[in-house]
């Protein structure tokens, strides 16, 4: 059985490993460059996972 939640800013690091591969192997499915994604800090993804969180409850 697969579950499912949503993420938090403890999950920032495989998301941003998820994220930047998939802007690496496909960039044409992202907003944003392989190398935008990449520099990104690791603090502003955070926020914004806890933000998404936050907005879906």
């Amino acid at each position: 059985m697969i579950a499912t939640r949503a993420l938090t800013s403890a999950d920032v690091g495989i998301w941003r490993a998820l994220r930047t591969e998939g802007a690496h192997l496909y960039p044409e499915a992202f907003i944003v460059s392989f190398e935008e994604a990449a520099a990104q800090s690791e603090e502003v993804d955070a926020r914004m996972l806890d933000r998404l969180k936050a907005s879906m409850i």
